[in-house]
Protein backbone atom coordinates (compact mmCIF):
# COMPACT_ATOMS: atom_id res chain seq x y z
CA UNK A 1 0.00 0.00 0.00
CA UNK A 2 1.25 3.44 -0.68
CA UNK A 3 2.36 5.36 2.14
CA UNK A 4 0.75 9.36 2.17
CA UNK A 5 3.41 11.77 3.25
CA UNK A 6 1.44 14.97 4.59
CA UNK A 7 3.46 17.20 2.09
CA UNK A 8 2.98 21.17 2.87
CA UNK A 9 4.07 22.75 -0.21
CA UNK A 10 6.30 25.58 1.08
CA UNK A 11 8.03 27.57 -0.64
CA UNK A 12 10.88 28.36 1.71
CA UNK A 13 12.29 31.47 3.52
CA UNK A 14 10.65 34.83 1.71
CA UNK A 15 12.79 37.29 0.04
CA UNK A 16 11.98 41.29 -0.82
CA UNK A 17 9.97 41.19 -4.17
CA UNK A 18 8.53 43.85 -6.89
CA UNK A 19 4.97 43.55 -7.19
CA UNK A 20 3.82 44.66 -11.16
CA UNK A 21 0.49 45.53 -12.38
CA UNK A 22 -1.26 44.89 -15.59
CA UNK A 23 -4.81 46.82 -16.09
CA UNK A 24 -7.21 47.72 -18.98
CA UNK A 25 -5.53 50.13 -21.03
CA UNK A 26 -2.82 49.94 -19.77
CA UNK A 27 0.77 49.82 -22.01
CA UNK A 28 3.73 47.13 -22.18
CA UNK A 29 6.07 49.82 -22.81
CA UNK A 30 5.24 51.67 -19.09
CA UNK A 31 6.84 50.71 -16.15
CA UNK A 32 4.42 48.25 -14.56
CA UNK A 33 3.67 50.30 -11.41
CA UNK A 34 0.18 50.57 -9.88
CA UNK A 35 -0.16 54.11 -11.84
CA UNK A 36 1.40 52.60 -15.00
CA UNK A 37 0.67 49.14 -15.56
CA UNK A 38 1.06 46.73 -18.26
CA UNK A 39 -1.46 46.17 -20.53
CA UNK A 40 -0.95 42.50 -21.44
CA UNK A 41 -0.26 39.44 -18.88
CA UNK A 42 1.37 37.67 -21.84
CA UNK A 43 3.85 40.22 -21.53
CA UNK A 44 4.12 40.27 -18.18
CA UNK A 45 5.44 37.01 -17.92
CA UNK A 46 6.80 36.24 -21.31
CA UNK A 47 10.55 36.77 -20.57
CA UNK A 48 10.80 40.27 -21.72
CA UNK A 49 9.11 41.93 -18.91
CA UNK A 50 11.95 42.30 -16.30
CA UNK A 51 9.76 39.89 -13.93
CA UNK A 52 12.14 37.89 -12.13
CA UNK A 53 12.38 35.22 -9.52
CA UNK A 54 10.12 36.92 -5.78
CA UNK A 55 7.94 38.82 -8.04
CA UNK A 56 4.33 38.96 -8.49
CA UNK A 57 2.30 40.38 -11.16
CA UNK A 58 -1.28 41.53 -10.38
CA UNK A 59 -3.76 41.18 -13.19
CA UNK A 60 -6.86 43.75 -12.52
CA UNK A 61 -10.17 43.19 -13.72
CA UNK A 62 -10.87 43.04 -17.23
CA UNK A 63 -11.37 40.46 -20.36
CA UNK A 64 -7.64 39.64 -21.50
CA UNK A 65 -8.01 38.03 -24.87
CA UNK A 66 -4.63 36.25 -25.43
CA UNK A 67 -2.62 33.37 -24.70
CA UNK A 68 -0.47 33.44 -21.07
CA UNK A 69 2.83 31.84 -21.39
CA UNK A 70 4.86 31.66 -18.21
CA UNK A 71 8.47 31.89 -19.48
CA UNK A 72 10.19 32.63 -16.45
CA UNK A 73 10.87 30.50 -13.48
CA UNK A 74 11.43 31.19 -9.83
CA UNK A 75 13.45 29.52 -7.20
CA UNK A 76 13.33 28.24 -3.79
CA UNK A 77 12.00 31.07 -1.69
CA UNK A 78 11.21 33.02 -4.39
CA UNK A 79 8.16 32.28 -6.36
CA UNK A 80 7.10 34.31 -9.65
CA UNK A 81 3.09 34.56 -9.04
CA UNK A 82 0.70 35.73 -11.49
CA UNK A 83 -2.33 36.13 -9.68
CA UNK A 84 -5.56 37.82 -10.66
CA UNK A 85 -5.89 41.15 -8.24
CA UNK A 86 -7.53 40.72 -5.16
CA UNK A 87 -11.41 40.87 -5.19
CA UNK A 88 -11.34 41.63 -9.26
CA UNK A 89 -12.37 39.83 -11.71
CA UNK A 90 -9.42 39.33 -13.98
CA UNK A 91 -10.66 37.19 -17.16
CA UNK A 92 -8.49 35.05 -20.25
CA UNK A 93 -10.69 34.53 -22.32
CA UNK A 94 -10.19 32.17 -25.66
CA UNK A 95 -12.71 33.74 -27.85
CA UNK A 96 -11.58 33.97 -31.85
CA UNK A 97 -8.09 32.36 -30.46
CA UNK A 98 -7.12 29.00 -32.21
CA UNK A 99 -6.35 26.38 -30.19
CA UNK A 100 -2.82 24.98 -30.54
CA UNK A 101 -2.35 22.15 -27.63
CA UNK A 102 -1.42 24.52 -25.37
CA UNK A 103 -3.32 26.17 -22.61
CA UNK A 104 -5.15 29.50 -22.61
CA UNK A 105 -2.63 30.29 -19.39
CA UNK A 106 0.89 27.64 -19.73
CA UNK A 107 3.20 27.15 -17.47
CA UNK A 108 6.01 24.58 -19.86
CA UNK A 109 9.33 23.41 -17.98
CA UNK A 110 8.95 26.22 -15.56
CA UNK A 111 9.50 25.71 -11.72
CA UNK A 112 8.38 27.95 -8.35
CA UNK A 113 5.63 29.71 -10.11
CA UNK A 114 2.18 30.18 -8.80
CA UNK A 115 -0.96 31.04 -11.32
CA UNK A 116 -4.14 31.74 -9.00
CA UNK A 117 -6.81 33.52 -9.16
CA UNK A 118 -8.59 33.62 -12.73
CA UNK A 119 -11.41 32.91 -14.58
CA UNK A 120 -10.14 31.17 -17.36
CA UNK A 121 -13.06 30.53 -20.54
CA UNK A 122 -14.41 30.23 -23.90
CA UNK A 123 -11.34 28.10 -25.69
CA UNK A 124 -12.48 25.59 -28.43
CA UNK A 125 -11.41 23.70 -31.03
CA UNK A 126 -12.65 21.61 -33.91
CA UNK A 127 -9.71 20.21 -35.46
CA UNK A 128 -8.41 16.84 -35.39
CA UNK A 129 -5.74 15.73 -32.76
CA UNK A 130 -5.54 19.59 -31.89
CA UNK A 131 -6.71 19.95 -27.89
CA UNK A 132 -8.27 23.18 -26.45
CA UNK A 133 -6.68 23.45 -22.50
CA UNK A 134 -7.92 26.18 -19.98
CA UNK A 135 -4.48 25.78 -17.74
CA UNK A 136 -1.39 23.77 -18.91
CA UNK A 137 1.64 22.79 -16.88
CA UNK A 138 3.82 20.41 -18.63
CA UNK A 139 7.45 19.67 -19.64
CA UNK A 140 9.79 19.56 -16.70
CA UNK A 141 10.23 21.35 -13.35
CA UNK A 142 9.18 21.59 -9.88
CA UNK A 143 7.21 23.31 -7.25
CA UNK A 144 4.17 24.73 -9.98
CA UNK A 145 1.30 25.87 -7.91
CA UNK A 146 -2.52 26.10 -9.49
CA UNK A 147 -4.86 27.78 -6.95
CA UNK A 148 -8.20 29.22 -6.85
CA UNK A 149 -9.18 29.47 -10.54
CA UNK A 150 -12.49 28.79 -12.22
CA UNK A 151 -12.11 27.31 -15.49
CA UNK A 152 -15.09 26.67 -17.61
CA UNK A 153 -16.27 26.85 -21.81
CA UNK A 154 -13.59 24.60 -22.73
CA UNK A 155 -15.12 22.56 -25.71
CA UNK A 156 -13.87 20.00 -28.20
CA UNK A 157 -15.59 19.43 -31.09
CA UNK A 158 -13.57 18.15 -33.81
CA UNK A 159 -14.73 15.90 -37.05
CA UNK A 160 -13.41 12.69 -35.42
CA UNK A 161 -14.85 12.17 -32.42
CA UNK A 162 -11.93 9.73 -31.88
CA UNK A 163 -9.31 12.98 -32.19
CA UNK A 164 -11.49 15.31 -29.89
CA UNK A 165 -9.55 16.83 -26.86
CA UNK A 166 -10.45 18.96 -24.81
CA UNK A 167 -9.00 19.90 -21.11
CA UNK A 168 -9.74 21.90 -17.95
CA UNK A 169 -6.60 22.01 -16.50
CA UNK A 170 -4.07 19.26 -17.16
CA UNK A 171 -0.62 18.83 -15.40
CA UNK A 172 1.35 16.68 -18.26
CA UNK A 173 4.79 15.55 -17.45
CA UNK A 174 6.38 15.33 -20.77
CA UNK A 175 9.71 16.83 -20.77
CA UNK A 176 13.38 15.16 -20.10
CA UNK A 177 12.59 14.53 -16.64
CA UNK A 178 10.03 14.36 -14.47
CA UNK A 179 7.41 17.26 -13.38
CA UNK A 180 7.50 17.35 -9.35
CA UNK A 181 5.61 18.62 -6.46
CA UNK A 182 2.35 20.43 -8.56
CA UNK A 183 -0.13 21.35 -6.25
CA UNK A 184 -3.97 22.02 -7.68
CA UNK A 185 -5.92 23.19 -4.97
CA UNK A 186 -9.35 25.16 -4.88
CA UNK A 187 -10.59 25.30 -8.22
CA UNK A 188 -13.83 25.12 -9.84
CA UNK A 189 -13.91 23.52 -13.03
CA UNK A 190 -17.22 23.32 -15.01
CA UNK A 191 -19.11 23.45 -18.09
CA UNK A 192 -16.29 21.66 -20.26
CA UNK A 193 -16.94 19.34 -23.70
CA UNK A 194 -13.64 16.93 -23.43
CA UNK A 195 -14.24 14.69 -26.45
CA UNK A 196 -12.30 11.92 -24.86
CA UNK A 197 -10.26 13.70 -22.25
CA UNK A 198 -10.41 14.77 -18.75
CA UNK A 199 -11.64 17.90 -17.08
CA UNK A 200 -8.73 17.91 -14.51
CA UNK A 201 -5.87 15.35 -15.68
CA UNK A 202 -2.55 14.26 -14.26
CA UNK A 203 -0.72 12.50 -16.73
CA UNK A 204 2.64 10.56 -17.54
CA UNK A 205 6.14 12.00 -15.76
CA UNK A 206 4.63 13.52 -12.82
CA UNK A 207 6.28 12.94 -9.37
CA UNK A 208 4.61 14.38 -6.33
CA UNK A 209 1.31 16.01 -6.75
CA UNK A 210 -1.72 16.98 -5.27
CA UNK A 211 -5.28 17.96 -6.12
CA UNK A 212 -7.14 19.20 -3.21
CA UNK A 213 -10.04 20.78 -2.67
CA UNK A 214 -11.49 21.37 -6.43
CA UNK A 215 -14.91 20.87 -7.86
CA UNK A 216 -15.75 20.02 -10.92
CA UNK A 217 -19.33 19.52 -12.39
CA UNK A 218 -21.16 19.03 -15.56
CA UNK A 219 -18.12 17.60 -17.49
CA UNK A 220 -18.89 14.80 -20.28
CA UNK A 221 -16.15 12.42 -19.85
CA UNK A 222 -13.65 12.00 -16.37
CA UNK A 223 -14.09 14.58 -13.81
CA UNK A 224 -10.30 14.04 -12.34
CA UNK A 225 -7.75 11.64 -13.95
CA UNK A 226 -4.87 10.28 -12.77
CA UNK A 227 -3.49 8.76 -15.96
CA UNK A 228 -0.38 6.73 -16.96
CA UNK A 229 0.32 4.53 -20.37
CA UNK A 230 -1.05 6.83 -22.68
CA UNK A 231 1.10 8.27 -25.15
CA UNK A 232 3.93 8.06 -22.53
CA UNK A 233 5.82 5.16 -20.84
CA UNK A 234 6.04 6.90 -17.08
CA UNK A 235 3.55 6.97 -14.82
CA UNK A 236 1.81 9.51 -12.56
CA UNK A 237 3.05 8.34 -8.44
CA UNK A 238 3.37 9.17 -5.18
CA UNK A 239 -0.12 11.56 -4.89
CA UNK A 240 -3.20 12.55 -3.32
CA UNK A 241 -6.32 13.32 -4.45
CA UNK A 242 -8.28 14.31 -1.56
CA UNK A 243 -11.30 16.69 -0.69
CA UNK A 244 -12.89 17.28 -4.15
CA UNK A 245 -16.21 17.32 -4.66
CA UNK A 246 -17.18 15.92 -8.31
CA UNK A 247 -20.67 16.06 -9.34
CA UNK A 248 -22.15 15.39 -12.90
CA UNK A 249 -19.67 13.31 -15.06
CA UNK A 250 -21.38 11.53 -17.57
CA UNK A 251 -20.16 10.22 -20.99
CA UNK A 252 -23.59 9.78 -22.20
CA UNK A 253 -24.22 11.93 -24.61
CA UNK A 254 -20.12 12.33 -25.37
CA UNK A 255 -19.47 11.53 -29.47
CA UNK A 256 -15.88 10.29 -28.45
CA UNK A 257 -17.41 7.45 -25.97
CA UNK A 258 -19.93 6.15 -28.55
CA UNK A 259 -22.57 6.68 -26.57
CA UNK A 260 -21.02 5.08 -23.15
CA UNK A 261 -22.08 6.22 -20.06
CA UNK A 262 -18.09 4.97 -18.77
CA UNK A 263 -16.96 8.57 -17.41
CA UNK A 264 -15.34 8.15 -13.71
CA UNK A 265 -15.72 10.96 -11.22
CA UNK A 266 -12.34 10.33 -10.32
CA UNK A 267 -10.34 7.91 -12.14
CA UNK A 268 -6.77 6.35 -11.09
CA UNK A 269 -5.45 4.77 -14.55
CA UNK A 270 -2.07 3.94 -15.01
CA UNK A 271 -0.90 5.89 -11.79
CA UNK A 272 0.61 4.21 -8.67
CA UNK A 273 1.04 5.19 -5.17
CA UNK A 274 -1.60 7.34 -4.86
CA UNK A 275 -3.96 7.97 -2.65
CA UNK A 276 -7.81 8.78 -2.86
CA UNK A 277 -9.53 9.78 -0.13
CA UNK A 278 -12.33 12.54 1.46
CA UNK A 279 -13.71 13.29 -1.47
CA UNK A 280 -17.14 13.67 -2.51
CA UNK A 281 -18.72 12.43 -6.16
CA UNK A 282 -22.34 12.81 -7.23
CA UNK A 283 -23.96 11.65 -10.45
CA UNK A 284 -21.01 10.18 -12.39
CA UNK A 285 -21.35 7.08 -14.78
CA UNK A 286 -19.04 5.56 -12.73
CA UNK A 287 -18.25 7.15 -9.07
CA UNK A 288 -14.40 5.92 -8.41
CA UNK A 289 -12.41 4.10 -11.06
CA UNK A 290 -9.06 2.27 -10.45
CA UNK A 291 -8.68 0.71 -13.92
CA UNK A 292 -6.92 -0.02 -16.88
CA UNK A 293 -7.46 0.53 -20.37
CA UNK A 294 -4.02 -0.26 -22.33
CA UNK A 295 -2.90 -3.92 -22.81
CA UNK A 296 0.79 -2.66 -23.21
CA UNK A 297 -0.14 -0.08 -20.73
CA UNK A 298 0.97 1.24 -16.96
CA UNK A 299 -1.16 -1.61 -14.62
CA UNK A 300 -2.53 0.82 -12.04
CA UNK A 301 -0.65 -0.47 -8.61
CA UNK A 302 -1.04 0.50 -5.09
CA UNK A 303 -3.59 3.22 -4.95
CA UNK A 304 -5.46 3.64 -1.54
CA UNK A 305 -9.19 4.65 -2.41
CA UNK A 306 -10.78 5.70 1.35
CA UNK A 307 -13.11 7.99 3.17
CA UNK A 308 -14.62 8.72 0.33
CA UNK A 309 -18.64 8.99 -0.91
CA UNK A 310 -20.04 8.08 -4.14
CA UNK A 311 -23.87 9.39 -4.52
CA UNK A 312 -25.56 8.29 -7.38
CA UNK A 313 -24.18 6.74 -10.27
CA UNK A 314 -25.08 5.21 -13.54
CA UNK A 315 -23.07 2.28 -14.01
CA UNK A 316 -21.02 1.79 -11.17
CA UNK A 317 -20.27 2.82 -7.88
CA UNK A 318 -16.31 1.69 -7.46
CA UNK A 319 -15.02 -0.07 -10.57
CA UNK A 320 -11.83 -1.81 -10.06
CA UNK A 321 -9.74 -3.63 -12.80
CA UNK A 322 -9.40 -3.73 -16.72
CA UNK A 323 -12.42 -3.87 -18.73
CA UNK A 324 -11.62 -7.09 -20.82
CA UNK A 325 -9.32 -9.44 -20.37
CA UNK A 326 -5.79 -9.07 -21.58
CA UNK A 327 -5.09 -5.34 -20.79
CA UNK A 328 -3.14 -4.20 -17.76
CA UNK A 329 -5.30 -4.81 -14.87
CA UNK A 330 -5.31 -3.21 -10.94
CA UNK A 331 -3.20 -4.92 -8.52
CA UNK A 332 -2.09 -4.42 -4.94
CA UNK A 333 -4.80 -1.98 -4.32
CA UNK A 334 -7.09 -1.04 -1.92
CA UNK A 335 -10.71 0.54 -1.44
CA UNK A 336 -11.37 0.92 2.09
CA UNK A 337 -14.15 2.66 4.09
CA UNK A 338 -16.10 4.61 1.56
CA UNK A 339 -20.17 5.18 1.23
CA UNK A 340 -21.85 3.88 -1.87
CA UNK A 341 -25.29 4.72 -2.46
CA UNK A 342 -26.94 4.61 -5.56
CA UNK A 343 -28.69 2.60 -8.32
CA UNK A 344 -26.15 1.63 -11.69
CA UNK A 345 -26.87 -0.97 -14.78
CA UNK A 346 -23.93 -3.05 -13.47
CA UNK A 347 -23.86 -2.54 -9.33
CA UNK A 348 -22.33 -0.55 -6.95
CA UNK A 349 -18.79 -2.97 -6.46
CA UNK A 350 -17.68 -3.78 -9.62
CA UNK A 351 -14.69 -6.08 -9.41
CA UNK A 352 -13.34 -6.13 -13.29
CA UNK A 353 -10.89 -8.18 -15.20
CA UNK A 354 -6.79 -8.44 -14.25
CA UNK A 355 -7.27 -7.75 -9.96
CA UNK A 356 -4.33 -9.05 -8.28
CA UNK A 357 -4.16 -8.28 -4.40
CA UNK A 358 -7.51 -6.22 -4.20
CA UNK A 359 -8.60 -5.85 -0.53
CA UNK A 360 -12.51 -4.07 -0.46
CA UNK A 361 -13.17 -3.47 3.58
CA UNK A 362 -15.05 -1.31 5.86
CA UNK A 363 -17.64 -0.06 2.89
CA UNK A 364 -20.94 0.05 3.08
CA UNK A 365 -23.02 0.00 0.10
CA UNK A 366 -26.66 1.27 -0.72
CA UNK A 367 -28.53 0.13 -4.17
CA UNK A 368 -32.06 0.58 -5.03
CA UNK A 369 -32.15 -2.72 -6.81
CA UNK A 370 -28.86 -3.01 -8.92
CA UNK A 371 -26.27 -5.69 -7.21
CA UNK A 372 -24.53 -4.76 -4.25
CA UNK A 373 -21.33 -6.17 -5.66
CA UNK A 374 -20.72 -7.36 -9.58
CA UNK A 375 -17.83 -9.25 -10.86
CA UNK A 376 -16.67 -10.56 -13.98
CA UNK A 377 -14.89 -14.33 -13.34
CA UNK A 378 -15.54 -16.40 -10.62
CA UNK A 379 -12.36 -15.82 -8.99
CA UNK A 380 -11.60 -12.21 -9.04
CA UNK A 381 -8.27 -11.53 -7.10
CA UNK A 382 -9.86 -9.97 -4.03
CA UNK A 383 -10.63 -10.31 -0.48
CA UNK A 384 -14.24 -8.62 0.30
CA UNK A 385 -15.12 -8.36 3.93
CA UNK A 386 -15.88 -5.89 6.31
CA UNK A 387 -18.84 -4.52 4.50
CA UNK A 388 -22.69 -3.60 4.97
CA UNK A 389 -25.16 -4.11 2.05
CA UNK A 390 -28.75 -3.00 1.83
CA UNK A 391 -30.61 -2.50 -1.05
CA UNK A 392 -34.56 -0.99 -1.34
CA UNK A 393 -35.68 -4.15 -3.11
CA UNK A 394 -33.98 -7.73 -2.83
CA UNK A 395 -30.27 -7.46 -2.63
CA UNK A 396 -28.16 -9.39 -4.87
CA UNK A 397 -24.04 -10.92 -5.54
CA UNK A 398 -23.32 -11.46 -9.25
CA UNK A 399 -20.13 -13.29 -9.16
CA UNK A 400 -19.01 -15.06 -12.52
CA UNK A 401 -21.78 -16.71 -14.21
CA UNK A 402 -23.64 -16.99 -11.09
CA UNK A 403 -25.89 -14.97 -9.29
CA UNK A 404 -26.48 -15.14 -5.10
CA UNK A 405 -30.09 -13.98 -3.55
CA UNK A 406 -28.84 -14.21 0.12
CA UNK A 407 -25.49 -13.07 2.01
CA UNK A 408 -24.86 -16.46 3.29
CA UNK A 409 -25.13 -18.25 0.23
CA UNK A 410 -22.77 -16.09 -1.90
CA UNK A 411 -20.82 -16.49 1.60
CA UNK A 412 -20.50 -20.21 1.62
CA UNK A 413 -20.27 -20.30 -2.86
CA UNK A 414 -17.20 -17.87 -2.96
CA UNK A 415 -15.17 -17.71 0.24
CA UNK A 416 -15.79 -13.89 0.03
CA UNK A 417 -17.60 -11.45 2.77
CA UNK A 418 -16.55 -12.22 6.01
CA UNK A 419 -17.84 -10.30 9.17
CA UNK A 420 -19.84 -8.58 6.51
CA UNK A 421 -23.85 -7.94 7.22
CA UNK A 422 -27.02 -6.99 5.67
CA UNK A 423 -28.65 -4.08 7.23
CA UNK A 424 -30.51 -0.78 7.44
CA UNK A 425 -27.06 1.72 8.12
CA UNK A 426 -29.42 4.18 9.77
CA UNK A 427 -28.27 7.39 7.85
CA UNK A 428 -28.55 10.38 9.67
CA UNK A 429 -30.88 12.35 6.66
CA UNK A 430 -29.95 10.30 3.51
CA UNK A 431 -29.81 11.28 1.12
CA UNK A 432 -28.53 14.54 1.99
CA UNK A 433 -26.49 13.31 4.84
CA UNK A 434 -24.97 9.95 4.51
CA UNK A 435 -23.26 10.16 8.21
CA UNK A 436 -24.74 7.11 10.72
CA UNK A 437 -27.00 8.16 13.29
CA UNK A 438 -27.15 6.65 16.64
CA UNK A 439 -27.53 2.84 16.84
CA UNK A 440 -26.03 2.12 13.31
CA UNK A 441 -25.11 -1.22 12.83
CA UNK A 442 -22.43 0.41 10.83
CA UNK A 443 -20.57 1.33 14.52
CA UNK A 444 -17.73 -0.21 15.25
CA UNK A 445 -18.14 -2.87 12.55
CA UNK A 446 -14.98 -2.23 10.61
CA UNK A 447 -11.23 -3.95 10.69
CA UNK A 448 -9.23 -1.31 11.63
CA UNK A 449 -6.19 -3.40 10.11
CA UNK A 450 -7.19 -4.34 6.86
CA UNK A 451 -3.75 -4.33 5.28
CA UNK A 452 -1.64 -2.45 7.65
CA UNK A 453 -1.94 -0.55 10.69
CA UNK A 454 -1.90 3.00 8.91
CA UNK A 455 -4.07 2.26 5.89
CA UNK A 456 -7.45 3.73 7.03
CA UNK A 457 -5.94 6.61 7.21
CA UNK A 458 -6.33 9.40 10.21
CA UNK A 459 -8.97 11.02 9.13
CA UNK A 460 -12.50 10.13 7.69
CA UNK A 461 -14.71 12.25 4.54
CA UNK A 462 -16.00 14.73 7.08
CA UNK A 463 -12.46 15.49 8.87
CA UNK A 464 -13.11 13.49 12.02
CA UNK A 465 -10.85 11.01 13.52
CA UNK A 466 -11.10 7.70 11.61
CA UNK A 467 -11.31 5.84 14.50
CA UNK A 468 -13.25 6.77 17.78
CA UNK A 469 -12.95 4.51 21.05
CA UNK A 470 -10.88 2.13 19.69
CA UNK A 471 -13.73 1.11 16.78
CA UNK A 472 -13.72 1.95 13.16
CA UNK A 473 -17.38 2.48 11.85
CA UNK A 474 -18.14 1.04 8.00
CA UNK A 475 -18.34 3.51 5.59
CA UNK A 476 -16.64 7.19 4.99
CA UNK A 477 -18.27 9.15 8.20
CA UNK A 478 -17.38 7.79 11.30
CA UNK A 479 -19.85 8.34 14.40
CA UNK A 480 -17.95 10.69 17.07
CA UNK A 481 -17.87 9.29 20.65
CA UNK A 482 -19.81 11.64 22.74
CA UNK A 483 -17.53 13.72 24.36
CA UNK A 484 -18.65 16.49 27.65
CA UNK A 485 -17.88 19.68 26.73
CA UNK A 486 -16.08 19.94 29.90
CA UNK A 487 -13.64 16.43 28.85
CA UNK A 488 -10.30 16.58 27.41
CA UNK A 489 -7.32 13.89 27.25
CA UNK A 490 -5.07 13.68 29.77
CA UNK A 491 -1.70 15.55 29.12
CA UNK A 492 -2.73 16.15 25.19
CA UNK A 493 -3.49 18.14 22.41
CA UNK A 494 -5.93 17.86 19.88
CA UNK A 495 -7.83 19.44 17.13
CA UNK A 496 -10.77 18.35 15.56
CA UNK A 497 -13.71 19.35 13.21
CA UNK A 498 -16.69 20.98 14.93
CA UNK A 499 -18.29 22.33 11.47
CA UNK A 500 -18.34 19.55 8.21
CA UNK A 501 -16.19 19.72 5.88
CA UNK A 502 -15.86 20.91 3.05
CA UNK A 503 -16.80 24.15 5.18
CA UNK A 504 -18.69 26.21 3.55
CA UNK A 505 -17.21 29.85 4.08
CA UNK A 506 -15.48 29.44 7.61
CA UNK A 507 -14.20 26.20 9.92
CA UNK A 508 -14.76 25.70 13.18
CA UNK A 509 -12.24 23.38 15.22
CA UNK A 510 -11.95 22.06 18.71
CA UNK A 511 -8.82 22.19 20.68
CA UNK A 512 -8.52 19.68 23.55
CA UNK A 513 -6.06 20.58 25.84
CA UNK A 514 -5.37 18.04 28.55
CA UNK A 515 -3.46 20.15 30.88
CA UNK A 516 -3.19 23.79 31.16
CA UNK A 517 -1.01 25.27 28.82
CA UNK A 518 0.21 28.37 26.68
CA UNK A 519 -1.45 27.16 22.98
CA UNK A 520 -1.17 28.92 19.65
CA UNK A 521 -3.07 27.86 17.02
CA UNK A 522 -2.41 28.85 13.81
CA UNK A 523 -3.43 28.93 10.10
CA UNK A 524 -0.83 27.63 7.37
CA UNK A 525 -2.21 28.00 3.62
CA UNK A 526 -1.37 24.85 0.87
CA UNK A 527 2.09 27.48 0.20
CA UNK A 528 3.46 26.51 3.60
CA UNK A 529 2.54 30.48 4.95
CA UNK A 530 1.00 31.67 7.89
CA UNK A 531 -2.13 33.11 7.51
CA UNK A 532 -3.56 33.79 10.74
CA UNK A 533 -3.37 33.02 14.49
CA UNK A 534 -6.47 31.71 15.60
CA UNK A 535 -5.45 31.63 19.09
CA UNK A 536 -2.46 32.57 21.38
CA UNK A 537 -2.30 32.03 24.95
CA UNK A 538 -3.15 29.92 28.10
CA UNK A 539 -5.92 27.64 28.09
CA UNK A 540 -7.03 23.98 29.24
CA UNK A 541 -10.12 21.59 28.19
CA UNK A 542 -12.12 22.31 25.14
CA UNK A 543 -11.87 25.55 23.06
CA UNK A 544 -13.52 26.12 19.98
CA UNK A 545 -11.73 28.15 17.61
CA UNK A 546 -13.46 29.77 14.39
CA UNK A 547 -11.66 31.14 11.56
CA UNK A 548 -13.04 32.47 8.19
CA UNK A 549 -9.95 32.08 5.16
CA UNK A 550 -9.61 34.82 2.86
CA UNK A 551 -10.07 32.05 -0.43
CA UNK A 552 -11.69 28.61 -0.82
CA UNK A 553 -9.13 26.03 -0.84
CA UNK A 554 -6.85 23.55 1.32
CA UNK A 555 -5.30 24.68 4.50
CA UNK A 556 -3.71 23.18 7.86
CA UNK A 557 -4.22 24.16 11.07
CA UNK A 558 -1.31 23.90 13.33
CA UNK A 559 -1.67 24.05 17.22
CA UNK A 560 1.58 23.72 19.83
CA UNK A 561 1.99 24.15 23.00
CA UNK A 562 3.61 21.99 26.14
CA UNK A 563 6.21 20.92 23.35
CA UNK A 564 3.29 18.51 21.64
CA UNK A 565 1.78 19.35 17.88
CA UNK A 566 -1.88 18.89 16.46
CA UNK A 567 -2.56 19.30 12.94
CA UNK A 568 -5.91 19.28 11.39
CA UNK A 569 -6.27 19.76 7.49
CA UNK A 570 -9.16 21.49 6.49
CA UNK A 571 -10.85 22.26 2.69
CA UNK A 572 -13.07 25.38 2.28
CA UNK A 573 -15.66 25.73 -0.81
CA UNK A 574 -17.12 28.58 -1.85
Amino acid sequence: MPTLVFLVFSAGAASAQTTYHVAPGGDDAAAGTAAAPWASPAYAVGGASPVAPGDTVLVHGGVYGERVRVEVSGEAGRLVTLRAAPGERAVIDGAGLDANYEGLISVVDRSFVVVEGFEVRGYRTAENDVAAIGIYVAGSGARVFVRDNEVHGIEASAPDPGASDAFGILVWGNGDGPLRDVLVEGNTVRDLTLGRSEALAVECDVDRFQVVGNTVRDVDDVGIGVIGGEDCDAAPREGLVSQNLVQRASSCANPSAGGVCSAGGITVEGGHDVVVERNVVEDADIGIALAAENADGQPTRRVLARSNVVRGFRLAGVAVGAYAPGLAGTAETAVLNNTVVGDGAVGALYLQHGLEAVTLANNLVVTDGAPVVCAETDDPGVDLRHTLFWASGAERWAWGASTYATLGAWRAATGQGASSLVADPRFAAAPADLSLEEGSPAVDAGDRNPCDSSCVGALDVAGGPRVEAEGIDLGAYERPTPVPTEAAPRGGLRLEAASRLPAVGAVEARLRVGAPAAVRVEAIDALGRRVAELWDGPTSGVRVVRWRPPSPGAYWLVARGGGLEAVLPVVVVR
